[in-house]
């Protein structure tokens, strides 16, 4: 069977927003959500609250007289004052809490904004209220029960009062202190409890207020990725239009639940009717985002309610019945032939006179309730449990979960693929009769006297709650559901009608319990978004010779994980070991079933932006720059959330405790750790790179060292057996490092750290009103080099779009517990600072012996940071427009050169794209050798820009200065209109044409065009054809080439299904005065490169297109393609094609096994980031692993061994 864990994927949904070709005059649309998600499908809520006039009641369950013990003792009346249950206020559309009630002036009714709303001192004027009812909209007169003051007295006294309660010549009783009653003794509120109660007594004092706190606060967490429409029981019973969450409908929403009144019965069967209606209706599945019927939606039903439902209906009729269930489907090839009542579907039917809320749930879910042509059925299934009635494993047989009758009907899981409406039911003070009688026989057959014993309707079970029993025997058919014309019944109808729809019921008897229940209902709709969705995403594996690390997301919540899982001598990973998402969270973690300890008093870092000083970001911090800095950020939060800055702090290194669902302020997390997007692994092992002691120019100071001893072999030599780390971005704000050591505390975060320019953001983490935004969203790069008199290992990261920065660490000692922060780079250092989509590249300067990061300014350089201020203030750095090559030295991030190539405007911005440093053999334009070669460094670099030029950079002089030259800076590649064929991705560039320096005439420059980081990218109708590009750069340095040159010769491939092969050799002679190259037109529609290539020596290169899925938001993610070429022809490499496609049978479904081969492989899923190449432990050819959403494919490569130094690493270059 496929495993049932949530697959983190290298492939995901695209949704498209326009149609139309893409706009090149503007700004790029930058988001800080994935490109490839349709997480802007949001699945759609329908809200009923109950308006019963019980809901007015102070007290749970159905109506019985209290005395004054009974009624305010919290153990009895479990809506009466609690003093162990923190009451929190309300929270409104602004995500900010209602005010602290006061003791001594306190609102009957918190939800009351009148200035005249009527008050009451508890300190001297405290009357519990049994009930009161709200009479019309304004009109807060009030019906009441007064319960008396007098111990053992059953009865009430009741009252009508014409005037605003309370009202001391029509009460006739001044009242007295607040009180509650702790078993027989009665305890006047104490000084340190006044407050809570004041918010008990204004928010929670009876169901109406505890149900609109409770909605409030589990409510205040959902923002636009959720669509919703509200309705009432008796008034207001008419949906408003299905909107997304925000602006004024979010206002809307919060307007209607704080003033819903309570009057009236409890016609739950109308209401559950209207709302499955609801979505038979068109608009409930339209958008603004798009421009296509939102057939994926996935839509719910949330009901909360006091009581057993009554009134007439007469619209369905016993749809539950086995024997009118037949041709259930919501397609025309019928998933269901009807209820048998037998086997594993026990717990479903139920066979009665009249219509029950189950019927109507069932109606409403098996139906297909939006049909063909136009709504296909593409609703993701929901997997969420795994066992059989009986309570054990499932023997899963064939391929397919589905095909399993035990897991198809298994009320925890959702087989509907059409458009249908699931039901969560909330009870307040309510729970079922099978539940109470078996509670009661429990106690019954527990107790001393065996005359009391008798047997409930469904066995005993243990090690099982009431609920879970009673489940299970309903699940068996060892007991079943009772009638629901019996008053106490409907309760069990209720849980019938949530298991029916395949929702979930839960029964709540006080504040905290609804609140929790709340929250169990919004977590169990995230988490079936979430498995029911191709949402989590991996952005790339990384392999070590024996463990891969899978980092992904969750978008439901916007967690993200981090696994490791051992390498199989196939190519293929076993189970997870650890997951750095339950190490910082700590608890029972999903991905391994273990209990793991949360990593507390983590060591987490940021930098003081006066000194540029490492500081350590923890509760007790003092230093005034940072701490400056911070409450300058969170002041706004601070002040609407009514939290303290060591709050924030705390909850930003892990703290959970002030959290919304944890009685706090602050924004809910499944998981300390954030979601990694963009970002994969970095492994740090030993050092590894191949410089040679022996081949430093003379007088270099590698060359002094060398002779002093310090040597290159000697640094690898002593550091390899150092503490491994994998380095990873996320978007908490921070780079961690993690321990992968074998043997040690593998998956433990060591350090971690902050750029200044998260910094400044990190506050957005802990808003209730969160939108998703990017931090550390780059792959860091690692490089070892020489300075301060030794060697040294360093890592740089950019942060795509979470800052305009470039961060440099140096990680040479590994077992250090924080990190060495050498600088940062920013748009504060250089105004034409983009954001930092590109990444670095280190290397040695040949002309002057430093080792530098060539750094790409990145994107939208000219956007303004804050478009509140003007263009002119302090706070609003912005840059020309101009694409920028970045020369910054490693040891102490001096800027040595700005190479600029003036190409770009502010209205139409350009950009760099990341650099390849090149060691040339001779100058451009003549014949002679170099006389600044050194086989030790680097006197050139190429780099592609957004408009779609290359350009060379010539860094052969001495004196940086010089580069900055216009005619250092050469347009090798001439764009073909601004942005038609951008190029985002590093070059690769090969000597020509071989080893024999003789006939070495200069390089062989591989790029490839076509972008993916902007919202119109997601469009198949791009402006131009994309194509993959090898330019022989250096016969005459003064042409300039366009890809249209027929100089560049053009090879063509066919394709046929999953392959592509190439077609006759189109010959590329490089004898031939005019030939400059080669060419390859990416075939299909919308394809483009926009992942890093991979060159295997001058075996192959290896290139990774995409195509985007189009404008549907529900189709599937759209395809990639794996292409191989000859780096020097552009034709199949050498060996012949690279990639195999095994049928196992033909196009009538006959078992027959046939092997093809070609040069290009299509992927079902879009491939985001470089999938790895990794090595068969067991011998033979190498395999590209491409983890998908069911399963991983690994791609054997026909023809090619694993040759560990002839590639270049695809992830850091």
């Amino acid at each position: 069977m496929k495993n049932s864990t949530i697959q983190l994927i290298m492939i995901a949904l695209i949704v498209m927003i326009s149609g139309s070709k893409q706009a090149n005059a503007s700004l790029l649309q930058l988001t800080h959500d994935p490109l490839f998600l349709n997480q802007s499908v949001p699945p759609a809520l329908a809200v009923t609250f109950d308006d019963s006039g019980s809901m007015a009641w102070g007290f749970m369950g159905r109506y019985y007289g209290y005395d004054t013990k009974q009624f305010a003792d919290p153990s009895l009346n479990k809506v009466y004052y609690n003093p162990s249950i923190v009451y929190r206020p309300p929270i409104g559309a602004d995500g900010v809490e209602f005010p602290q009630s006061s003791f001594t002036n306190a609102k009957i009714d918190g939800f009351d904004d009148r200035t005249s709303a009527p008050r009451v001192n508890l300190s001297t004027n405290f009357i519990p209220i049994a009930y009161y009812y709200y009479y019309s909209d304004g009109d807060y007169s009030l019906r009441f029960a007064k319960i008396p003051d007098t111990p053992g007295v059953d009865d009430v006294s009741t009252g009508q009062f014409n005037d605003r309660y309370p009202d001391e010549d029509d009460r006739g009783d001044s009242g007295r202190a607040a009180f509650y009653y702790n078993g027989n003794t009665r305890v006047d509120v104490p000084v340190s409890q006044q407050d809570n109660f004041a918010n008990w007594y204004t928010y929670y004092s009876n169901r109406l207020k505890m149900g609109k706190t409770a909605v409030s606060r589990a409510f205040a967490t959902f923002g636009p990725n959720f669509k919703i429409a509200w309705q009432q029981l008796n008034r207001n019973t008419t949906f408003p239009d299905m909107n997304s969450f925000e602006l004024t409908h979010r206002q809307n929403f919060f307007n209607w639940l704080f003033a819903v009144p309570s009057n009236g019965g409890t016609p739950l069967r109308n209401a559950f009717y209207r709302a499955g209606r609801l979505f038979e209706d068109a608009d409930s599945y339209q958008s603004d985002s798009f421009n296509a019927n939102i057939t994926c939606q996935q839509n719910f039903h949330i009901a909360l309610s006091d009581g057993e439902w009554n009134g007439a209906f007469a619209q369905i009729i016993n749809q539950d019945e086995s024997t009118s269930t037949s041709g259930l489907s919501g397609d025309t090839d019928n998933l269901y032939t009807g209820y048998s009542g037998t086997g594993e579907q026990k717990i479903y039917p139920k066979s009665e006179s009249g219509t029950t809320l189950s019927d109507i749930a069932f109606h409403f879910w098996s139906r297909d309730l939006m049909t063909a042509p136009y709504y296909k059925n593409n609703v993701k299934r929901y997997k969420g449990d795994f066992t059989k009635a009986d309570g054990t494993a499932i023997a899963f047989t064939g391929d397919d979960e589905w095909d399993n009758p035990a897991f198809m009907w298994n009320p925890k899981n959702d087989p509907a693929y059409w458009q249908h409406l699931v039901t969560y039911n909330v009870g307040m003070g309510l729970e079922a009769s099978r539940v109470v009688d078996y509670v009661a026989a429990e106690a019954a057959n527990n107790d001393a006297d065996p005359n009391n014993d008798f047997t409930p309707a469904c066995d005993y079970i243990a090690g099982l709650s009431a609920k879970e029993a009673v489940y299970r025997g309903l699940r068996t058919g060892e007991c079943d559901w009772p009638n629901a014309t019996n008053g106490a019944n409907k309760i069990d109808d209720v849980w019938h009608a949530s298991i029916n729809s395949r929702g979930d019921f839960f029964s709540a008897n006080d504040p905290q319990e609804l609140t929790e229940a709340l929250n169990a209902v919004v977590n169990n709709i995230l988490e079936r978004l979430s498995r029911g969705s191709t949402s989590s995403v991996s952005s790339g594996v990384v392999t070590s010779s024996t463990k891969a690390y899978t980092p992904g997301f969750d978008s439901s919540n916007w967690t993200g994980n981090l696994f490791s899982r051992p390498l199989n001598s196939d190519g293929t990973f076993g189970e997870i070991e650890w997951d750095l998402s339950c190490e910082l969270t700590g608890g029972h973690c999903p991905a391994t079933d273990e209990s793991v300890p949360k990593q507390n008093n983590r060591r987490v870092f940021t930098m003081n932006t006066n000194t540029g000083n490492r500081v350590r970001f923890r509760d007790t911090l003092s230093n005034n720059n940072v701490l400056g800095r911070f409450n300058e950020s969170t002041e706004e939060i601070r002040t609407r959330l009514n939290v303290t800055t060591v709050d924030l702090i705390k909850y930003l290194l892990g703290d959970q405790s002030k959290e919304i669902k944890n009685n706090g302020a602050l924004r809910n997390r499944a998981s300390v750790l954030s979601d990694i997007v963009h970002s994969s692994p970095l492994v740090q092992l030993g050092p590894s790179a191949t410089y040679d002691d022996t081949r430093w120019s003379d007088g270099s100071l590698e060359e002094q060292a060398a002779t002093a001893g310090v040597t290159y072999e000697k640094y690898k030599i002593d550091n390899q057996n150092r503490l491994n780390l994998t380095y990873i971005g996320s978007n908490s704000g921070m780079l961690h490092a993690v321990n992968i050591e074998e043997g040690g505390a593998q998956g433990n975060e060591r350090w971690a750290y902050i750029p200044s320019k998260a910094f400044e953001n990190l506050y957005k983490l802990a808003d209730p009103l969160f939108s998703h935004w990017s931090y550390v969203d780059n792959t860091p790069v690692i490089g070892d080099a020489f300075f301060d008199s030794q060697w040294n290992t360093v890592l740089v990261s950019g942060m795509r779009y979470g800052g305009q920065a470039f961060f440099a660490l140096n990680v040479s000692d590994t077992s250090a517990t924080r990190p060495d922060l050498m600088w940062e780079f920013s748009d504060e250092d250089d105004a034409d600072m983009g954001f930092s989509y590109g990444k670095a590249s280190i290397a040695r300067i040949a002309s002057t012996g430093d080792w530098v990061a060539f750094i790409p300014n990145g994107y939208n350089n000219s956007q303004k940071d804050y478009p509140g201020l003007p263009d002119d203030h302090e706070k609003n750095i912005i840059g020309d427009g101009s694409a920028v090559l970045y020369v910054v030295r490693l040891s102490d991030g001096e800027l040595l050169a700005k190479l600029d190539t003036n190409v770009g405007t502010p209205e139409t911005p350009n950009g760099m794209a990341p650099a390849m440093p090149v060691v040339s053999r001779f100058k451009q334009g003549t014949g002679a050798k170099s006389a600044t070669y050194n086989e030790d460094g680097a006197n050139l670099a190429y780099a592609g820009d957004l408009y779609g030029n290359v350009w060379r950079f010539d860094l052969s002089s001495s004196n940086p200065a010089d580069w900055e030259a216009s005619s250092n800076i050469e347009l090798v590649v001439e764009a073909q209109g601004v942005k038609e064929q951008p190029i985002t991705i590093q070059p690769r560039v090969l000597d020509f044409p071989g080893p024999d320096k003789s006939t070495e005439r200069d390089s062989m420059v591989l790029f490839a065009t076509g972008k993916y980081i902007e919202i119109p990218d997601r469009s198949i109708n791009l402006a131009a054809d994309q194509y993959v590009v090898g330019l022989l750069d250096g016969i005459d340095g003064t042409t300039v080439t366009r890809i249209d040159s027929t100089g560049l010769k053009e090879q063509t491939m066919t394709t046929n299904n999953n392959l592509r092969t190439f077609n006759s050799y189109n010959t590329v002679d490089y004898s031939v005065s005019d030939t400059l190259g080669w060419k390859f037109r990416l075939p299909q529609q919308g394809e483009r490169v926009a992942n890093p290539m991979a060159l295997f020596g001058r075996e192959f290169l290896l290139v990774t297109s995409t195509v985007t899925a189009g404008e549907d938001p529900c189709e599937a993610g759209g395809v990639s393609w794996l292409l191989a070429f000859d780096p020097m022809t552009g034709y199949k490499p050498g060996f012949g094609d690279l990639f195999e496609a095994i049928e196992v049978t033909d196009d009538n479904g006959t078992p027959v096994t046939t092997v093809s081969l070609g040069s290009g492989i299509r992927i079902d899923d879009l491939i985001i980031g470089s999938p790895p190449i990794v090595e068969n432990q067991g011998g033979g050819n190498s395999s590209i692993i491409v983890e998908g959403a069911d399963t991983t494919t690994v791609i054997g490569l026909s023809k090619f061994t694993w040759r560990r130094r002839a590639w270049k690493n695809i992830l850091t270059e």
